[in-house]
């Protein structure tokens, strides 16, 4: 989609949640201002309203979706994108609209959505970013950074907190930051990472496709330039941790994390591999 083009406005339509955490301040906001310049919009609370929302607006011709939510949802947005329209060319734009907004950091801006958002409404030029995205098997769920082992279990626990905390954007968010880390996880299945050459057995793996993955010790330095999946091995101390770049990796566990979200296998086996590149705009 040409960004310059005359009808770009009538292209595009914007998709918020209206439950994600700065949502519940900014979402309003963000309805109006896209009412007020006559541009296409729809609130999308879960999976399956994005997965329709998606479909609707690409039948009416819409090739620019400018999606404000958290990682969740737009993890969601892409999964249902490349479940259903794998073979159609569109624009993302990502408004950091939810309380964790770790994707932003790469293909967006991690704050200040609305004028992210009015610097789309006024036309000025974007950066054009391509990422993959990461493919998960079973499931066929699609994200950009995934955990596994301890980091995953940290996760969970923290999304469980988070609902029992009641959080609204960011209350309560360093309460639940210190709960989950006085925890002390512990695993009774050890992670096995397996790659189509080795066998690794850390207390936590990091995959990403993404460029700046906001994390600790940015672990993926040595390959930043890999087109492939960004992985980081870590032991329980951290230190020494391990980088890789591969096509394709093998995740040997009961459960992963997608985008803060978690996915489980029966199996205790997961299939993780690219996709093709999926294009965003920066404003």
């Amino acid at each position: 989609m040409e960004v310059s083009d005359k009808n770009r406005l009538k292209k595009a339509v914007l998709l918020w949640n209206p439950s994600a955490g700065k949502n519940l301040k900014e979402g309003l906001l963000l309805y109006a201002l896209a009412k007020q310049a006559g541009l296409a919009q729809a609130p999308v609370k879960n999976y399956q309203e994005i997965e329709e929302a998606l479909l609707n607006y690409s039948r009416e011709g819409k090739r620019h979706f400018i999606v404000s939510g958290g990682d969740g949802t737009i993890s969601a947005f892409i999964t249902a994108y490349l479940r259903h329209l794998p073979d159609q060319e569109i624009a993302l734009t990502v408004l950091p609209g939810g309380t964790n907004n770790l994707i932003a950091w790469d293909v967006s801006r991690p704050f200040r959505q609305v004028k992210i958002f009015m610097n789309f409404l006024k036309a000025k030029k974007p950066l054009i970013l391509k990422r993959r995205a990461l493919k998960v098997i079973p499931g066929n769920y699609y994200g950009l950074f995934c955990a596994a082992g301890l980091l995953a279990e940290g996760t969970f626990f923290y999304n469980v907190l988070r609902k029992k905390e009641g959080i609204r954007g960011l209350k309560n968010i360093f309460k639940v930051v210190r709960k989950t880390f006085k925890k002390g996880l512990k695993r009774e299945i050890p992670l096995i990472v397996e790659t189509n050459s080795l066998v690794y057995f850390p207390e936590t793996a990091m995959l990403t496709t993404l460029n700046k993955l906001f994390i600790p010790l940015k672990p993926f330095k040595k390959v930043s330039n890999c087109p492939k999946i960004k992985i980081g091995l870590f032991p329980r101390k951290i230190v020494p941790f391990k980088t890789l770049c591969e096509e394709e990796v093998r995740l040997h566990t009961p459960g992963i994390a997608l985008d803060g979200e978690e996915i489980e296998s029966p199996a205790n086996l997961f299939k993780i591999n690219v996709t093709k590149e999926i294009t965003f705009l920066k404003w």
